[in-house]
């Protein structure tokens, strides 16, 4: 049922995919080392928010929570989805960075980069872990402002953020392992509360 439902969202987000492979190099270009794979991760987060809007404006919930028991498959392969379009921004944005390393002729230090990378990635978690239950209990159209703020006020403090670290060494096996156990801790209670209310939403 999971992989069904993570086909129709795939098929959905197929034309937005083609957009963040346009968007990735055209910031790649622009920014080449100075946070593009941050902009990437994050851009690819909002295309499960997409999922979400199409949902709703299509009454999928409505229709697909007849059975009751396809709620937790429901809820559980938007995780799914998450986990596979950030996986795809990430390699994307190593790709993208490598290649720029090579046309511009600069040194990548790769602290940074994993920094950089594991950095979007916690944000887009983040934002999407957030943003998630909120648009369940909200709805997409009450839930905008708030989204706004869940991705740019983390994005904003990582910019900030990495002028001041370059400096502290970090090992960038300990920033990893830091980074993948927030994550984990944040999707575990992201889904446990979307859960929550999606058993008490009246779709």
């Amino acid at each position: 049922m999971i992989k069904a439902f993570l086909y129709k969202d795939i098929l959905n987000l197929k034309k937005f995919a083609k957009t963040m492979v346009l968007l990735a190099l055209v910031i790649a270009v622009l920014f080449r080392s100075q946070g593009s794979s941050l902009m990437i991760m994050i851009y690819a987060a909002t295309l499960l928010l997409t999922t979400l809007t199409l949902d709703e404006r299509d009454h999928f919930f409505k229709r697909a929570i007849s059975d009751k028991g396809r709620q937790k498959a429901i809820l559980l392969e938007k995780y799914v989805l998450l986990f596979v379009v950030l996986l795809a921004a990430a390699i994307l944005s190593v790709i993208l960075e490598l290649a720029m390393a090579a046309i511009f002729k600069y040194e990548i230090n790769k602290a940074t980069l994993a920094f950089t990378v594991f950095g979007g990635l916690t944000i887009a978690v983040f934002s999407t872990c957030i943003t998630i239950p909120l648009t369940i209990k909200f709805g997409t159209e009450k839930a905008r402002i708030l989204m706004l703020a869940c991705y740019l006020a983390p994005a904003i403090l990582i910019v900030w953020l990495m002028p001041k670290l370059e400096g502290i060494a970090i090992a960038s096996l300990t920033i990893v392992l830091g980074m993948l156990g927030l994550i984990t801790i944040m999707i575990a209670v992201s889904y446990t509360a979307s859960m929550a209310m999606f058993k008490k939403k009246d779709f």
